[in-house]
C-alpha cells in the first residue's frame, strides 16, 4: 500500500505506524491519515495517537535525560530510560590518537577491517572490555573503557533520527544527527 512521506501542507515527515496502516485498511486515504497526524500535533504519527505499547514519543525527541552512559575499567554500560524506539549505539575515538583512532564501533566506520554497531534495543546494552580488535563483537564486547586518553564521540541511532554527544562527536558531522 503506497503512503506519502510528508504532509502536503506543512512538510512534516510522517512515519507510518500500525494504527495508520489499520486506518488505511479500513478505507481511510493515505492523505487523510497524514493530514490527521499533521493537524493532530504529532507529525511523526499517522494518527496522532500512540499505538498499544508505544511510549507516545517519537524517536526524534530523545534528550540526554533519556539515557545513562558509564565507561568503567571493565567496559561500557548504556541504559536507556523510556526509549521511544529501538536504538543502535556507536562510539568513536578521536583526538590524541591521530590516525590510530579506533572507529570500528562507530556504526559508520571501520578499523583494521572491523566494523561494528551495537544493538541497544529500547533498554540499553552492556559491553565487556576485550583487549584486541578481533575480540570485538556487536552488542557484546568493546575496546572502550574509562582509561582512554582520547576524545570519545557517541551516537544513538533510531533509524529515522540519530543523536550524538561527547568530545569526539564531530566524527558524526554530516550525518544529520541531533547534538545532545
Amino acid at each position: 500500500m503506497k503512503t506519502p512521506e510528508t504532509c502536503p501542507f506543512c512538510d512534516a515527515h510522517i512515519v507510518p505506524t500500525a494504527t495508520g496502516r489499520a486506518l488505511q485498511a479500513l478505507g481511510a486515504s493515505a492523505t487523510a491519515v497524514v493530514l490527521a497526524a499533521c493537524y493532530g500535533g504529532a507529525p511523526d504519527k499517522w494518527t496522532g495517537m500512540p499505538d498499544s505499547g508505544d511510549t507516545g514519543r517519537s524517536s526524534n525527541d530523545l534528550t540526554a535525560d533519556d539515557f545513562t552512559l558509564e565507561l568503567t575499567s571493565s567496559g561500557v554500560s548504556l541504559v536507556l530510560h523510556d526509549a521511544p524506539a529501538p536504538m543502535s549505539f556507536g562510539m568513536v575515538e578521536q583526538g590524541v590518537c591521530g590516525d590510530a583512532c579506533w572507529v570500528a564501533e562507530s556504526c559508520v566506520g571501520a578499523t583494521e577491517g572491523v566494523s561494528v554497531c551495537h544493538d541497544a534495543g529500547t533498554t540499553g546494552v552492556t559491553l565487556s572490555l576485550v583487549t584486541s580488535a578481533d575480540e570485538v563483537r556487536a552488542s557484546e564486547t568493546t575496546l572502550f573503557h574509562d582509561g582512554l586518553d582520547s576524545d570519545i564521540g557517541y551516537m544513538l541511532d533510531a533509524g529515522d533520527a540519530c543523536y550524538t554527544w561527547g568530545a569526539g562527536a564531530s566524527y558524526y558531522d554530516g550525518l544529520g544527527c541531533f547534538s545532545l
